[in-house]
């Protein structure tokens, strides 16, 4: 039973969409991380740089994220 969808096997869509959710989970995991950790160290310094990245961070879309795991 070989299933093709748009000339590809059912498995290796199944490989594609297991990479695709393992990679935005990761991204995920990443952001938090980054956040959290760039949240400490920019509470101990003056520089506006370091406020900013953390609000472009925060502000991050999830759907952005999932469509580079996609990607």
């Amino acid at each position: 039973m070989n299933y093709i969808i748009l000339d590809n096997e059912l498995t290796v869509w199944a490989v594609a969409i297991g990479v695709a959710l393992t990679v935005s989970f990761a991204l995920f995991i990443i952001k938090r991380v980054l956040v959290k950790r760039l949240g400490a160290y920019a509470a101990h310094t003056e520089t506006y740089l370091d406020d900013l990245a953390i609000k472009v961070l925060s502000a991050t879309h999830p759907l952005f994220i999932v469509l580079i795991g996609l990607f």
